[in-house]
């Protein structure tokens, strides 16, 4: 079945979640959600069918879906506070939260939907956060210093910005 909805971003409606286990036997949480609106580019004239995110939990994934819950709102520390099961759990249900659905092969070649969160990537740690002050130039490392003029002239453009 070909994918439905374009590569893009979207505005989404949260309406269950849980936890499962992938036909891997990996454990994965999930979130269920209907699609609203796509955001970039922006398109509220769609059909709205429902879908769902999975989020693998394992040993190298556990740290970034946790932080993904908190992004999303969630308080607690670990997964029992988004277990429906559990009384008294964080519900995302109701939600409006933005996602990214991209197009993938599955298994078997056949292309289909992959939503996930908004941009992200892995956390960088201490360590690469220090080494990128190497990266920094003089002027930017006295930048709580008087402005010459020489600096002042080479003003930073938004076209020179990578995002």
């Amino acid at each position: 079945m070909k994918p439905f909805y374009d590569p893009g971003l979207y505005k989404c409606r949260t309406i269950a979640q849980g936890f499962n286990e992938a036909s891997t036997g990996t454990p994965q949480f999930w979130i269920q959600f209907d699609v609203l609106e796509r955001i970039e580019p922006f398109n509220d004239d769609l059909k709205q069918f429902s879908r769902r995110a999975y989020f693998a939990v394992t040993a190298k994934t556990a740290d970034w879906v946790m932080n993904y819950l908190h992004t999303l709102g969630f308080k607690g520390d670990n997964f029992d506070g988004v277990d429906p099961h559990i009384e008294g759990h964080h519900s995302f249900v109701g939600d409006e939260i933005e996602l990214v659905c991209s197009h993938e092969d599955d298994q078997h070649g056949t292309p289909r939907e992959r939503w996930g969160p908004r941009g992200g990537g892995r956390l960088l740690g201490r360590d690469k956060i220090r080494n990128l002050n190497g990266l920094l130039t003089k002027k930017s490392q006295s930048a709580n210093g008087p402005i010459s003029q020489e600096t002042n002239s080479a003003q930073t453009t938004d076209d020179d910005l990578p995002f």
